[in-house]
């Protein structure tokens, strides 16, 4: 109910009494929220072991003679505090979309600062773990990470989002054009109060700006079809609209390459077929535009040839979209402490549990019981002092009661 339906730690012993109440104790007595917190973070540690009920990480992962590759990224700054994190799953694309079933935690450090040497070092025990290496790595463009990378002799792909959105940001930013658009959006975004609020642009996250300029400029290119239907205020905010047009088209034109090239590339997976289709849609598209679509098609066409130079066959077909692992993030963030002074507490091992069963189909032959029972509090201890660092209120604590003399 915690890992796979998102209850709370407090709902939890809410279901189970309702539970109880129709079904004449069916459910057995009711356990506190923190018992809860206490059979997740057990559970979640025999779930992220090398191996539990017999299979090993390879069986886990559904892996063919052995061979998988691996996504990573650090993110979810805490005080300070990041998380190197890496999923592991075969290394044949599945033929869809990686879903949070089918991968599994191989690694989850808590450090700050993170180097290329430390990350190494991570990735190595990975490779201790599963018997061999990766057959290639799938991340952002950090330059920490492809120098691990580099240093164990593993091909990286470059997620194909952040390489888009970054050669995006290349071509585009400072253009006069994006900066009247950026700026003509930003005062707009002043009116979120007033009657016109709900025809408001869509907030832009301050990190990553151009892998999210989709969202912009299709409300943009869709004001702009619409403009004589809106209310005469609307009209005098969202004027710049038509100032732009040529701009909004021509980004409008780029972004359903962009869309079309990465839903090829994450859906059926990097393929010779694959890369010679996404050149395809380039070349019609872009190279055949403006100045600026031009100077992007090429960048992108480079990255086609270089990302297709990794396959190691002719009918191998690899997963270059790192999605998967910004969820798990995103996934994590949602359901620990929003406050900052808590830092990374055990409860991340949350993570491992929850893709465990994020298929209900999973739930099959997973023995949640055998996992507690083989995990001792002693083993959370040597968790956290392995994996994580200092807990920041713990530390206040006990500077205040130094400081208070008791």
């Amino acid at each position: 109910m915690y890992a796979y339906a998102g209850c709370s730690s407090w709902q939890v012993p809410k279901v189970i009494e309702i539970v109880n109440l129709l079904f004449s104790g069916i459910a057995g007595d009711k356990p506190s929220h923190q018992t809860v917190i206490d059979w997740v973070v057990k559970a979640g540690f025999a779930t992220s072991n090398e191996d539990y009920d017999g299979r090993s990480l390879g069986e886990i992962n559904a892996v063919v003679d052995g061979r998988y590759h691996i996504i990573m990224d650090n993110s979810i700054s805490n005080n300070n505090q990041e998380i190197h994190l890496e999923l592991t799953s075969p290394s044949q694309q599945l033929g869809h979309t990686l879903g949070h079933h089918n991968v599994h935690v191989s690694s989850m450090s808590v450090d700050m600062n993170w180097t290329s040497e430390m990350v190494r070092q991570k990735m190595e025990d990975t490779i201790d773990r599963m018997g061999r290496k990766p057959e290639y790595v799938t991340s952002d463009n950090g330059r920490i990470l492809s120098k691990a990378c580099t240093a164990l002799g593993i091909k990286q792909h470059k997620d194909i989002s952040h390489t888009l959105g970054m050669y995006l940001q290349q071509v585009y930013e400072d253009t006069a054009e994006y900066k009247r658009f950026k700026d003509r959006m930003s005062y707009a975004r002043k009116f979120s109060h007033t009657n016109i609020g709900h025809l408001l642009p869509p907030q832009q996250r301050a990190i990553a700006r151009f892998m999210n300029e989709f969202g912009r400029i299709d409300w943009a290119y869709s004001i702009r079809e619409n403009f004589m239907l809106l209310p005469s205020q609307a009209k005098a905010i969202f004027g710049f609209v038509n100032e732009l047009g040529s701009y909004i088209d021509e980004m409008k034109e780029t972004m359903d390459c962009f869309r079309k090239v990465e839903s090829l590339c994450k859906e059926k997976g990097l393929s010779h077929d694959t890369a010679k289709e996404c050149r395809t849609i380039i070349n019609g598209r872009l190279m055949t535009g403006s100045e600026r679509q031009q100077q992007l098609g090429k960048l992108m066409l480079e990255y086609s040839y270089r990302e297709e130079g990794l396959l190691e066959s002719e009918k191998a077909v690899h997963n270059i979209s790192s999605d998967i692992i910004e969820s798990s993030f995103g996934y994590l963030k949602f359901r620990i402490s929003s406050n900052k002074n808590n830092g990374f507490t055990p409860l991340i091992l949350l993570l491992p549990l929850h893709l465990r069963v994020a298929d209900a189909e999973s739930f099959e032959d997973f023995n949640v019981k055998t996992l507690m029972e083989q995990t001792r509090y002693v083993d959370i201890k040597k968790f956290r002092q392995e994996k994580l660092m200092l807990n920041p209120t713990s530390d206040r604590h006990r500077l205040m009661r130094i400081a208070s003399g008791f």
